[in-house]
């Protein structure tokens, strides 16, 4: 069941062409792509321009016989990672997003299992290229000299530019390979078509409502960052920041003081993380919690401490912020009600990288909290044992050269998730778990980690957890429930190890008290370094 009631008009593109040819003329001198450099001055292009390096870019790919080939961008976020993921589609070649923060011997395998023949880097990758032959074509694409020199060979290129327009683009065809982000197995590469991209992408417009500016630092290399924060924007006119620098992110942000941002729960949980240690270090941790258990509206009133919260996390995320949307991965139903105590609405999604990504997402004048919102328009969704089914315009084309893999994957023309969860009779989706995180005790009786993950990120020093089935005995099926804890370092610095254990087990008993006793913590253990994640932050369960 989709929410088609009072959908937001949008536009609809099949193909890259089109849409690019579209935004370029219809919001012309628009600010578009904005970048702040390492000393922290912006740089700004407008929507015509933007539109124009595209295809002038596609113009020097289609002179130097690019067209039609498998094309791999390895590189953090930049206007050149966009501008030639796009002109690769555009010309109706095929773009691999390398995810940048794999081993190299996972970055060269990619590469070579999706028959690339051409490699667009950013220089940190330079060396790489002697894994290859030269028949493998390395492009540097983050020296900005390089980079303006094939834009104006491009530009000055008119047979090119008349040829690129004559060609047919197929749609339906595999545009983009995109790898998995799987947190249980190896990536496998994801065959999608610039329709199903593009659908999803305005498919997510026509759900939620966006004005002003907006801010986004998720990679490129995923669907999620490139479909949920930069075409969907793009289709709007909108003003985006991107950022590829975890460590500038923050200041970014604040400096480009956005009106909405695209995150995972990480960059959430650090927001709030460094809020309440603002308000610790002002001795109003009391008046904090008072105030999230309090029922009344957002900032209604003349309270002092209500002004000094909200002008505090003002200074960390700047002056109009209003709305996150987040996905990625569980975010606690807690922190959303924090958030929206403090004023900034959180809009939780759910998507899949065979998804293109986005499933559903809530409404931000329809938000159920602790549901990942209602299912797209161009999109069906149905449970079969618990799993969610999904059918629709922007499905994968299937895993490149795995035809078992793909037959595996779908049943009847609808997609298996693996992910566990149910749609309430208004037609909001829960997620639960995933079917083969499940931990199967010896009674028959089983518990999602991801479940007991949300009771312990309740806990204030607890910064990452990590739920899993221990063995306890001979037999395989002989497990106890643990939990691996990276506590918070900054809530915990003056702590002793032992202090930090003993605080913690004592908000685990509280947290047993109400569970069945199958569902009940049974051993945990203390991380001193922080949980390995991958690209979109989320923890590998491996």
């Amino acid at each position: 069941m989709c929410d088609h009631q009072n959908l937001n008009k949008v536009i609809y593109f099949d193909d890259f062409r089109s849409f690019i040819n579209d935004i370029g003329q219809r919001y012309d001198q628009k600010d578009c792509l904005s970048v702040y450099d390492r000393q922290a001055q912006i740089h700004t292009i407008s929507y015509q321009d933007f539109s124009d390096n595209v295809v002038a870019f596609g113009a020097y790919l289609q002179s130097k016989g690019y067209s039609n080939k498998h094309c791999a961008i390895i590189a953090e976020n930049s206007v050149e990672w966009l501008t030639t993921a796009f002109a690769l589609a555009y010309i109706g070649s095929i773009a691999v997003s390398i995810d940048t923060e794999q081993a190299d011997e996972t970055i060269i395998e990619m590469i070579k299992q999706a028959d690339c023949e051409v490699v667009f880097y950013s220089s940190g990758f330079k060396p790489l290229q002697k894994h290859f032959t030269e028949s493998v074509e390395f492009i540097m694409i983050d020296d900005k000299s390089l980079f303006t020199q094939m834009l104006d060979q491009g530009k000055n290129d008119q047979d090119s530019l008349e040829l690129i327009n004559k060609k047919t683009i197929d749609a339906d065809a595999c545009s983009f390979i995109y790898y998995t982000s799987g947190t249980t197995s190896t990536s496998k590469p994801v065959m999608l078509s610039q329709k199903a991209i593009l659908f999803n992408a305005i498919d997510a417009m026509a759900l939620v409502k966006v004005q002003g500016r907006l801010f986004t630092s998720l990679p490129f290399y995923h669907t999620y960052g490139l479909t949920c924060s930069i075409i969907d924007v793009l289709s709007q006119g909108l003003s985006i920041c991107i950022n590829g620098n975890m460590k500038t992110s923050m200041r970014d942000m604040i400096m480009f003081e956005p009106h909405y941002m695209m995150a995972v729960p990480l960059i959430v949980e650090t927001i709030y993380k460094y809020f309440a240690l603002e308000i610790n270090k002002l001795k109003k941790a009391d008046e904090l919690e008072d105030f999230m258990k309090g029922k009344s509206g957002i900032f209604k009133g003349d309270s002092a401490n209500e002004a000094l919260f909200k002008n505090v996390l003002r200074k960390i995320v700047g002056n109009n912020l209003k709305m996150i949307v987040c996905g990625g991965a569980h975010i606690s139903e807690q922190l959303i009600r924090k958030f929206d105590r403090l004023g900034i609405i959180i809009l939780q999604g759910y998507g899949i990288t065979e998804c293109s990504p986005l499933v559903s997402v809530n409404r931000d004048n329809n938000n159920q909290i602790g549901s990942v919102g209602r299912v797209l328009p161009h999109y069906q969704v149905k449970i079969v044992d618990n799993e969610i089914y999904v059918k629709g315009t922007s499905l994968m084309l299937g895993y490149y050269k795995d035809q078992k893999l793909t037959d595996e994957a779908f049943a009847d023309g609808w997609f298996k998730t693996g992910d566990i969860g149910h749609q309430d009779k208004q037609g909001f989706l829960y997620i639960t778990g995933r079917k083969k995180n499940l931990i199967v005790f010896k009674n028959g009786k089983k518990t999602s980690p991801e479940e007991i993950e949300g009771y312990l990120y309740n806990i204030p020093y607890v910064k990452e957890v990590l739920a899993y089935g221990a063995a306890a005995g001979v037999s395989i099926d002989d497990v106890k429930l643990c939990v691996t804890i990276y506590p918070d370092p900054i809530l915990t610095q003056q702590m002793a190890s032992y202090e930090i254990l003993d605080l913690l087990q004592k908000e685990i008993d509280k947290i047993n008290t109400k569970l069945p006793a199958y569902k009940q913590i049974q051993m945990v253990k203390i991380s001193e370094n922080s949980l390995p994640k991958t690209g979109l932050n989320k923890i590998k369960r491996s």
